[in-house]
């Protein structure tokens, strides 16, 4: 006998199979240490898509009292079932069981978990067997005239490889908040959502529209729905662990002062404040709150028709104060002599026009590359004390050689001046020395006068 040599892949081998049993090492690991030819109860979970089915263990063991709790992490909606679960060497199954050949070895194990009302009034139920060290998943159908077994393809997936840096685990416990949730909000909010974030506060009042469609992270399904709330979803899908807290506000718009007053008491608990709206009425809001709660602030902003961008930031005692670094990064902008100095405002920050008067438009791949740059500056607040990666704390990022770029990815530095103590605002006069200034300020009192 000789062994096949032809490799077959896992996704060559599942092209058509209709049910997919996910098995995570872990999984693999708690059904292994169940005792031998016993029925134990369990929970499995279900998605459809794509006609399709992929299965997964929520539990083993009962609601009640569970041996393993699974620490996968679960889409809403799922379609949750019992399920029993059978390891041992009563296990003697053909390649394809019949319904009587699944019977027949339930029969064989203590079955105290198993409840034979499904086979008394012919349900549906769902088995996991182990013969040797592979776990099959059945799905039993005992209804109808003609009682059927489907064997689901197990997906193995094994031991998983340390996905992110160790620097980045403490970022489950952390909370940041994103003002604007359009085109470059959106992909940061998912880098930041990949990355482990555990807690988001989204600021945005915009609703979505089709058209954003070419530059944004949702998709067709969220049109109609404000941009915050369908970035929470999208997130969630993402990291469903996730506390994502939304404000459906314009922070620096026309908004009640209790609302503005109440998101920015919002935004003082978060860790970091990413700003994503490129405009300075909501800048001014943001830097406040950075200062006076001692918070670091990150930025970016796409040039108009996407020849490049800036991202920048504003640490305790590292920078300046927010409002002071984000200017020095303006006017360092503003001394770069040239004719078609860009702007970064606005639609401004997409749509710019040419000699020719034909629009210069912004792609999403230019928006994705700032996004990913701010992304990666956010995380590098968050996890590093001093040795950050980045010796200058704000860039210029060009994408096409145009203004001060030579060429595409031509980066320049910006080096920050002046003083690094974040001062407290004065604190509000008492008022003994409200007295004394209305003294100095009214006029005095006439000789003699009542």
């Amino acid at each position: 006998h000789v062994p096949d040599g032809h490799a077959v892949s896992m996704g060559q081998a599942t092209r058509t199979a209709f049910g997919r049993f996910v098995l995570t090492f872990d999984d693999w690991a708690a059904l292994e240490a169940l005792p031998v030819n016993q029925m134990h109860k369990a929970q499995i979970g279900e998605v459809a898509a794509d006609k399709k089915i992929s299965a997964r263990i929520i539990r083993l063991g009962s609601a009640d009292a569970p041996i393993y709790q699974s620490s996968a992490r679960f889409p809403d909606p799922i379609v949750k079932s019992d399920l029993f679960v059978l390891r041992g060497d009563v296990v003697k199954l053909p390649r394809s069981p019949s319904a009587d050949d699944i019977l027949s070895c339930i029969g064989k194990a203590e079955n105290d978990a198993f409840d034979d009302v499904l086979i008394k009034e012919g349900r549906n139920f769902y088995l996991l067997v182990a013969e040797k060290e592979d776990w099959t998943l059945y799905w039993v159908s005992l209804s109808g005239d003609e009682p059927f077994v489907h064997a689901y393809q197990t997906l193995a997936e094994g031991p998983q490889a340390q996905r992110l840096p160790p620097e980045l685990d403490t970022l489950a416990e952390t909370k940041v908040g994103i003002v604007g949730c359009g085109s470059l909000g959106s992909k940061i909010g998912m880098h930041l959502a990949r990355t482990n974030v555990g807690a988001f506060l989204l600021i945005d009042d915009d609703i979505f529209f089709e058209g954003n469609l070419v530059r944004h992270t949702l998709t067709t399904s969220d049109v109609g729905f404000h941009k915050a709330t369908a970035l929470r979803r999208r997130m969630l899908k993402i990291n469903p662990g996730a506390n994502i807290e939304t404000r459906l506000i314009r922070l620096g718009g026309q908004e009640s002062s209790a609302s503005t007053v109440s998101a920015m008491g919002q935004l003082a608990e978060c860790a970091l404040i990413i700003d994503a709206t490129a405009e300075p009425g909501a800048y001014s809001f943001i830097a406040a709150v950075a200062k006076r709660n001692k918070l670091p602030v990150v930025w970016g902003s796409v040039f108009a028709g996407g020849i490049g961008g800036t991202v920048g930031r504003a640490v305790p005692g590292k920078t300046p104060e927010p409002l002071l670094a984000r200017q020095q990064v303006q006017l360092w902008c503003q001394s770069q002599k040239a004719d078609d100095q860009p702007e970064a405002t606005g639609e401004a920050a997409y749509t710019a026009h040419g000699e020719d008067g034909q629009p210069e438009v912004a792609t999403d791949a230019d928006v994705s590359v700032i996004a990913s740059h701010v992304s990666r500056l956010a995380l590098d607040t968050l996890s590093v004390s001093e040795n950050s990666s980045f010796p200058f704390s704000a860039y210029v990022l060009g994408l096409s050689a145009r203004w001060i770029f030579s060429a595409p990815f031509d980066t320049r530095p910006i080096a920050y001046t002046g003083n690094f103590e974040w001062a407290d605002d004065q604190d509000a006069a008492s008022e003994e020395e409200l007295v004394e200034f209305l003294k100095d300020l009214l006029p005095k009192e006439a000789e003699g006068a009542a």
